[in-house]
């Protein structure tokens, strides 16, 4: 089990800015930054509707301030089951729903609230997991049911959009989590509630060609994501296990075990509840890894996880929720830390990198070098 220290400007007890939502405060369940285009700006969904609403900050101000809500027709009752704004496509963001196949695209140049596209799966099972390729002409969605797994695949080149291929062998029950490799375009990782992590490539419509290669890690996957330079990948669990994986083969690199054992349970002295749950993980300054976790009373920690011990606690944040934190994320362009919680709150919290935050912009707007394709790769029919 790790070992945990701290640097030296961890403890934060205060956000710079909060946000209720109100009447009847829901959980806060998704956040994504926008584009560069919209200074100091996110979306984020709720437990108590299928609605994305967008969130402003001005450096002036001490509060978070609620900007329009996008509309999401056709996506039926219940609530959004992923919220992407994918690195690389700055002007979209992507939206699947809990009680419909479907899924929305909303470019953020134009003024409408309306999704500038709406797809439709090809059964009735929601969507539960999206994600956009680099290049944002590919948009997985994953889902299926606890009988059979479903991968769908569409070309956002062609007009009208269509589907290129699905595949539903790969996994034996749900697919829970997606992510794009960050620089190949045509590289795709899935966790599924079966345990496995699964990478493809995309340009196959044989489902046996496509699948490159699979790993097991035992519980069932809630999160995957590729490291900043595409060489591993992440994988959380909902038992709260985290481990890292090698990209070429999903041989196991390191698993850490349970996030709620040994330092990692009590991330800092101040903390008056234990370490309960994983929040997400993110990408850090430099090439760096890390994740985000939270106590039942609202108390989250940002870690650097690594190889090597020990680990750094870069944030401690106290003060802000009252409630289980739900979502977490850094936000590139200026280094602070945005949460929302089953308090209903949004808070917005320091820059806790200082200028390295620099170098995380820079390293996720450049395209990771790509390996050399494999024999497998190599073959391939085009779409």
């Amino acid at each position: 089990m790790p070992t945990l220290t701290h640097t030296t400007t961890c403890q934060l007890t205060q956000p710079l800015a909060t946000l209720k939502v109100l009447p009847n405060p829901p959980y806060v369940l998704q956040l994504a930054p926008l584009s560069s285009q919209q200074s100091l700006s996110w979306a984020y969904s709720t437990s108590d509707s299928n609605q994305v609403h967008i969130l402003k900050h001005h450096p002036s101000s001490s509060n978070l301030e609620q900007g329009p809500t996008l509309t999401t027709p056709n996506a039926g009752e219940g609530r959004v089951t992923q919220l992407k704004a994918p690195t690389g496509t700055t002007n979209c963001l992507i939206a699947a729903f809990s009680c419909s196949p479907m899924v929305a695209l909303w470019d953020l140049r134009q003024a409408s609230s309306d999704p500038t596209l709406q797809l439709r799966g090809a059964t009735d099972s929601p969507f539960l997991t999206c994600d956009l390729s680099a290049s944002g002409h590919i948009l997985a969605c994953g889902g299926g049911t606890e009988q059979e797994s479903r991968l769908e695949l569409f070309d956002l080149r062609a007009s009208p959009v269509q589907p290129l291929h699905a595949y539903t062998e790969s996994h034996s029950d749900l697919v829970t989590a997606i992510a794009f490799h960050p620089s190949v375009d045509h590289r795709l990782l899935s966790g599924s509630a079966d345990g496995l992590l699964a990478t493809y490539d995309v340009r196959l419509v044989d489902e046996d060609e496509a699948v490159i290669v699979t790993g097991n890690v035992g519980a069932s996957v809630a999160r995957v994501r590729w490291a900043t330079d595409g060489q591993s990948v992440w994988a959380g669990t909902d038992m709260e296990t985290l481990s890292v994986w090698k990209a070429e083969d999903l041989g196991l690199i390191q698993d850490f075990g349970d996030i709620r054992s040994g330092d990692l349970a009590k991330p800092h002295p101040s903390w008056t509840d234990p370490m309960a749950y994983l929040i997400d993980c993110t990408p850090l300054p430099a090439f760096q890894s890390g994740y985000f976790s939270g106590s039942q009373t609202g108390e989250v920690a940002l870690i650097e996880a690594s190889s090597n011990q020990p680990w750094r606690l870069l944030a401690s944040l106290r003060g802000g929720h009252n409630d289980i934190v739900r979502c977490a994320m850094i936000d590139e362009r200026t280094g602070m830390l945005l949460t929302g919680g089953e308090d209903g709150r949004i808070c917005l919290w320091p820059n806790v990198f200082g200028q390295d935050i620099q170098l995380m912009s820079e390293t996720s707007e450049s395209r990771a070098q790509p390996k050399a394709s494999t024999k497998k790769e190599a073959r391939y029919k085009p779409y």
